[in-house]
Parts: structure tokens; C-alpha cells; sequence
């Protein structure tokens, strides 16, 4: 008996705090939706412009299934970050020691690593230069020398081509003979 008079309660205090929402329907009915639209109707089938609409001055934060929830950051990440960065910092400038990749890598300039860059970039920068009216008669020397250097390096490679085909023709004219 105190079983049923408890459930009795918790119910009634439920419909109290949680009251029951009813909602009205009406019947729906598709001759509406079939039937020509009257003379009053008309109005409805043209184009609503936006301005005069109830959209024009809805809040587009509400227009949005996602409303924002502010800055929802943990605690911990300003100074998590920071913190982080430091002791990336003191490994590779304090702890970290050389080697041989370091040298290699640090060793040479670019430059020398890429074959015709230096020259292609002072041609950019001499360009450049004409453009903003600057001095460019370092530059100019300096892809003097460069086109010079490659001048006698293409000429090298042409006196070492032909001397490797005169070899290979006196190897051939003894094995002919």
C-alpha cells in the first residue's frame, strides 16, 4: 500500500515539475494544396523580396544549427604551449650537439649544391635592380664571371669529349690493323 501511495506522488510531482506540453493539430487536407489559388491567394505565388521578409531581420546567430559556445579552450593549453615551445628550444639551441649531417648540410651554400642558381638569381636581381633604378654593375660582374666560368667548363667537357673519341678511334684503327 505505501508502494502505490509513493508512485501516486512521484507522478503528481512529475506532472508538477515537468508539466505536459499539449500540442494542437489541426487536420491536414491536400484540396488546399490541389485548388487554383483564388484572387486573395495571388499574392502568395509572387516572389517575396528579402528585405521585407521575417528573415531580413532574424539574427543570423539563431539562423545557425550551431550556436557559438564562446572560447572553449582547456585551462591548461596557455601554458601548455608556451612550455612546450621552451623545451623544444632548449634541446635544439642548448642540448643538441653537432654531427655530420649539421656540417653537411651547413657546410656548403646552396649555391653550390644547385647547379646554375646563383646564376639565374642574379639575373632576377638585376632585373629587379633596373626596375627600382639601383646600381647593378656588382651583379653584372659577378654573371660575367659565372657565364666565364661556364664557358671554360664547357669547353673542358668538349676537349675531354674529343680526346675520349680520338681514343676510341686509335683503339679501333689497331684492332683494324
Amino acid at each position: 500500500m505505501l508502494i502505490l501511495r509513493g508512485i501516486t506522488c512521484l507522478r503528481s510531482l512529475e506532472n508538477r515539475l515537468f508539466p505536459v506540453l499539449r500540442l494542437q493539430s489541426t487536420p491536414f487536407s491536400s484540396t488546399k494544396v490541389m485548388a487554383k489559388p483564388k484572387g486573395g491567394e495571388q499574392e502568395d505565388l509572387k516572389p517575396v523580396k528579402f528585405t521585407q521578409s521575417g528573415a531580413y531581420r532574424m539574427n543570423p546567430e539563431y539562423a545557425t544549427a550551431i550556436k557559438p559556445q564562446g572560447d572553449k579552450q582547456p585551462l591548461y593549453q596557455s601554458i601548455m604551449v608556451p612550455f612546450s615551445v621552451i623545451v623544444f628550444m632548449i634541446y635544439f639551441f642548448i642540448l643538441r650537439e653537432e654531427n655530420d649531417m649539421d656540417d653537411m648540410i651547413l657546410g656548403t651554400s646552396l649555391f653550390d649544391r644547385v647547379e646554375g642558381l646563383e646564376k639565374t638569381q642574379i639575373e632576377v636581381c638585376i632585373a629587379h635592380y633596373e626596375k627600382n633604378g639601383l646600381d647593378t654593375r656588382d651583379l653584372k660582374e659577378r654573371l660575367a664571371e659565372l657565364q666565364a666560368i661556364e664557358e671554360a667548363e664547357d669547353a673542358r667537357i668538349k676537349a675531354e669529349e674529343e680526346a675520349a673519341e680520338a681514343a676510341e678511334a686509335a683503339k679501333q684503327a689497331e684492332l683494324a690493323a
